[in-house]
């Protein structure tokens, strides 16, 4: 379970029901219809365990009629499964029990069954909210509180009604200082409705799909982190994927042969910085083998050779001369990988290069000598200042489909063109284009290759918005493609296809950020050190 569809709500909706409705019992929902209940109430439990580190003093729950009110319902459950001394209170948005959907009424008696009645209060239609607010007022202790929104889901339908408005703005005020999720989708999102009075989530767990109103630039103050819960459904039937932060590191996890030497783990050449920009090439260096490359040598200017070697000892670190303002001087770059065979396709498996590297013209001129010799079976990663489209036009003279790019928003406007799609849209296809990968990084990071649908990478925090962040993801990539010479994909008839190594230094770049900030905080992380933090975004327990 890596990955998850994407699909508006009311594709959602459709799909929902073809996959369901052949398996009916006469009596109501059918067995599998509970059982992916179960799995979505329980993945939202471990992605709250996993960003809780104590024991909330309060849990409160809201519930609507619907399924995700089901959904809700159990991963209260298991919360307090795993916490002791929490108090819970349920809040019901519907008219009394007989308005529950069967499997909502269900997983409510199943909770009975194992832990005491909650106090319980139903917010019916024309209600006095004075007794909502008095209720969850009191709800709100001095320490950590928690709040689950299960009130509506995919088929909601705009607008809400007027009480249920006026009680969505009194819980995002007395809530403010809970951690807020929502199951799904915060209540009073969907695909055509207005965001004004929508409830505010801190995380949206999106179970089994991601719902594309989450994805909306408008709707970003309410939705909060997305994070995608992988529960089974299959994705055959749809046009991009998101990628499930739970299992995508899977592939890294598994032991390394005991008989290996350090060739096996890939050799990458960096070529990239300037006087200005050094560190940009550090960066690169250090994620790079903290992401587990076997050999790793870069050419650095000159005039940082020396202090590069002392801060970093297990690269190779090969001076070049500099022009008078401090970027690399192309004659002695082009010499020193001419004598050195570094772009033959043998000497190493994986070339990186534009990280700090400048746009002056013996800088360009490096990165299109690289962008038009390099040869597969070595593959080619480009950052920064050599995503331009002319460097995409000398990709494009050779005949490998071997080239990467990372682009930014603005990198990615500039070359949209060449990617045959436009500056705000995710490129679907690149098999008529100069690369056969691209990460476009955002607050949504999307991964696009030439064989297989775009994934959508939900990981990212604010931490990742700071200097330096992009240039630790283009080693991670450099040193993942040099790890897999062969490719990988969790589709194995897909097994020669980078997309999914993408994806994976996209999620794992991002899981160390998280760790980061649980270290650091958001406000004052030390993002160059983002790759200690690797094997904690690694680890299960």
């Amino acid at each position: 379970m890596h990955f998850l569809p994407v699909m508006t709500c009311a594709r959602a909706r459709a799909w929902e029901k073809r996959f369901f409705d052949p398996l009916r019992e006469h009596d109501g929902a059918p067995p599998r219809e509970r059982d992916f209940m179960r799995r979505a109430g329980t993945r939202i439990a471990e992605t709250v365990l996993d960003e809780l580190r104590g024991v909330p003093a309060q849990l409160l729950v809201l519930i609507g009629k619907g399924h995700n009110g089901g959904d809700a319902i159990i991963a209260a459950g298991r919360l307090l499964d795993a916490w002791s001394g929490t108090a819970v209170k349920f809040v019901f948005f519907a008219d009394g029990w007989d308005a529950l959907a069967p499997l909502t009424m269900d997983a409510y008696e199943d909770f009975l069954r194992r832990h005491k009645a909650p106090p319980s209060l139903f917010y019916r239609s024309g209600n006095d909210l004075s007794a909502l607010e008095r209720f969850v007022g009191d709800s709100v202790p001095a320490g950590t509180a928690l709040m689950l929104d299960g009130i509506y889901g995919s088929s909601f339908r705009a607008p809400l009604r007027e009480d249920v408005a006026a009680a969505f703005v009194s819980l995002n005020r007395l809530c403010a200082r809970m951690l807020r999720v929502a199951v799904d989708l915060p209540s009073g999102l969907g695909d055509t409705s207005p965001c004004g009075n929508a409830l505010v989530a801190d995380i949206t767990c999106a179970a089994g799909i991601v719902k594309t109103p989450l994805l909306d630039p408008a709707n970003a103050a309410f939705v909060g982190r997305v994070v995608p819960c992988a529960i089974g459904f299959p994705c055959d039937d749809c046009d991009s994927l998101a990628a499930d932060p739970a299992h995508i590191l899977e592939i890294l996890t598994r032991p390394r042969p005991a008989v290996c030497d350090k060739r096996d783990f890939g050799k990458i050449l960096i070529v990239g910085g300037s006087r200005r920009f050094a560190g940009a090439l550090m960066m690169n260096v250090l994620a790079a083998l903290r992401a587990g490359t076997g050999l790793v040598t870069a050419f650095c200017p000159e005039s940082v050779h020396a202090a590069f070697v002392a801060r970093v000892p297990a690269a190779m670190w090969i001076p070049c001369k500099e022009t008078a303002d401090g970027d690399l001087e192309f004659a002695d770059v082009a010499r020193k990988l001419d004598e050195g065979k570094w772009l033959d396709g043998e000497t190493v498996r994986t070339v990186l290069c534009g990280s700090g590297i400048g746009r002056s013209p013996d800088a360009q001129a490096v990165v299109q000598k690289i962008a038009a010799e390099t040869r597969a079976p070595a593959r080619l990663v480009l950052d920064a200042d050599a995503i331009f489209p002319q460097n995409l036009k000398c990709c494009a003279l050779r005949r490998e489909r071997d080239t990467f790019i990372l682009p930014h928003e603005g990198e990615f406007a500039r070359v949209a063109d060449c990617l045959n799609c436009q500056p705000g849209q995710i490129p679907q296809s690149l098999h008529k284009s100069p690369v056969s990968g691209v990460i476009k990084k955002g607050r949504f990071t999307w991964v696009a290759s030439a064989q297989s649908r775009p994934v959508l990478c939900c990981t990212g925090t604010p931490v990742l918005a700071r200097g330096g962040s992009g240039d630790l993801l283009a080693g991670t990539v450099a040193g993942l493609l040099a790890q897999f010479p062969q490719g990988f994909s969790y589709e194995p008839e897909k097994s020669d296809d980078c997309r999914d190594l993408l994806v994976i230094a996209a999620c794992w770049h991002g899981l160390a950020g998280q760790a980061l900030q649980r270290q650091q905080g958001e406000r004052c992380a030390d993002i160059s050190r983002l790759p200690e933090f690797f094997n904690e975004a690694l680890r299960k327990d």
